[in-house]
């Protein structure tokens, strides 16, 4: 499993992570790529370099 950000942002929203997957990522090519593999079914955050802003992804 992956989920990929598509997008152009600046500052920390260019800079998405999944903390406790202890995954980061970078938009400043447009895209981040996140290999997720098989994860264990729950919710998982993601947040912005800051932690400031988040989303929950649901993997099932």
């Amino acid at each position: 499993m992956k989920v990929v950000f598509t997008g152009w942002a600046q500052d920390c929203l260019g800079q998405p992570e999944f903390p406790e997957l202890g995954l980061k990522g970078d938009l400043s090519n447009g895209q981040a790529v996140f290999p997720l593999g098989e994860l264990e079914p729950g919710a998982y955050t993601f947040t912005c370099s800051m932690g400031v802003n988040e989303g929950v992804i649901t993997a099932e």
